[in-house]
């Protein structure tokens, strides 16, 4: 075992990991389009305004975080805020409205 190979698997799995925030920053993005969706299909005010604001909110903050080049933690937890605000955004639509 030469002393290349732990520097070798810490690039791999961070690697993994930048490309797994990717994806999932990707996921949110297309989470937050069908927030927007939902909330624009539905005829209530309030919630077309919640749902408009959350959407778009979620579409466009991934997007700032990977052009200014945030960090892996920093994004991971943009994204995971988003998903659980478009999740309970998303929620309340189908309750409520």
């Amino acid at each position: 075992m030469t002393r290349d190979q732990p520097g070798a698997l810490r690039g791999l799995a961070q690697l993994i990991g930048g490309l797994f925030v990717d994806e999932l920053a990707r996921g949110a993005v297309f989470f937050s389009v069908i927030v927007f969706i939902a909330a624009v299909t539905t005829r209530n005010l309030p919630y077309l305004g919640l749902g408009v604001c959350v959407g778009i909110v979620g579409m466009v903050l991934p997007f700032v975080g990977m052009s200014r080049k945030w960090s892996d933690p920093v994004m991971a937890f943009v994204v995971s805020v988003v998903l659980v605000a478009d999740a309970a955004t998303l929620w309340l639509l189908w309750e409520r409205a």
